[in-house]
């Protein structure tokens, strides 16, 4: 079964969730990405900004990988 791709809305925090536990496995530091986690009120806010991205792989309703991009804004 291939992974189907999606872009995070604001009512998507539940996958937000899952895609920091990914991140926190991909690249062995599941501390950051589990123990400091914002809230769901923080993230929704975040995947609703325009300087914001992220994008998940699912199967079968699970995240299975993604990526995160921001804008970086030049001091």
């Amino acid at each position: 079964m291939s992974a189907t791709i999606r872009v995070l809305q604001p009512d998507d925090v539940a996958l937000m969730q899952q895609l920091l536990d990914v991140f926190g496995e991909a690249f062995d530091d599941p501390q950051s990405y589990g123990a400091a986690r914002p809230n769901a009120d923080y993230l929704a806010r975040l995947l609703g900004r325009d300087s914001f991205i992220a994008l998940v792989a699912l199967k079968e309703g699970a995240v299975v990988g993604g990526l995160a991009a921001y804008e970086l804004h030049k001091f």
